[in-house]
C-alpha cells in the first residue's frame, strides 16, 4: 500500500531517504579519507615541521625552535639564502625537464641524453652545493647543543627511500 505524492506519483518511504543519507554520508567520509590520505601523501610534512608552509617551511622551522636572540639574524640569513638558492633551483628544474625531454625525443641518441643528464646532474650538485655551504655557514654561528638539534632536524627531514 503506497500512498500518492502530489504529483501522481508513488513517495518514497521515509526509511529510504534515511537509507540514502546514511549512504551518503559513508561515502563522503570514504572519499575525504582518501583525498586526506593523498594529500599527506604528495604533501605531508615530517612530524613537527609547520603545515602553514610559507614562512615556517623549511629552515625557517628549524630557527623557531632556536633561542629568541638568535632567531632574527638567523631568519634573515636562511631569507637571503633562500632568495639566492632561487636560480639554483630554477637551473635544476629546467635541466631535469631538458633532459627528460631529450630522453623522449626519436630517433635516441644516446650521447645527446648522457649530456643532458650531465648537464642536470651538474645543476642539481651547484644547487646541493650551495645549500650545504648555507647549512655550514649556519652551523658555524651555533652551539654544540644548536648543532645537535639542527642534525636531530636534518634527520627528521631526511628523504625516506621508497623501494
Amino acid at each position: 500500500m503506497t500512498s500518492e505524492a502530489p504529483n501522481g506519483g508513488a513517495r518514497m518511504p521515509r526509511w529510504l531517504y534515511a537509507g540514502l543519507i546514511a549512504s551518503l554520508a559513508v561515502n563522503l567520509l570514504f572519499v575525504g579519507s582518501l583525498g586526506g590520505a593523498f594529500l599527506h601523501q604528495r604533501h605531508g610534512k615530517p612530524h613537527g615541521m609547520s603545515m602553514r608552509g610559507g614562512e615556517d617551511a623549511g629552515l625557517l622551522g628549524f630557527v623557531r625552535k632556536l633561542p629568541k636572540d638568535k632567531q632574527p639574524a638567523i631568519r634573515e640569513q636562511v631569507k637571503t639564502a633562500r632568495e639566492n638558492l632561487k636560480p639554483l633551483r630554477e637551473a635544476s628544474s629546467e635541466a631535469w625537464l631538458a633532459g627528460n625531454k631529450v630522453l623522449s625525443e626519436e630517433p635516441f641518441d644516446q650521447e645527446k641524453v648522457k649530456a643532458a643528464f650531465a648537464r642536470m646532474t651538474e645543476a642539481e650538485t651547484k644547487l646541493k652545493m650551495a645549500i650545504g655551504d648555507i647549512l655550514s655557514s649556519m652551523a658555524a654561528q651555533l652551539t654544540p647543543d644548536e648543532r645537535q638539534m639542527l642534525s636531530e632536524w636534518r634527520e627528521m627531514r631526511k628523504p625516506r627511500k621508497k623501494h
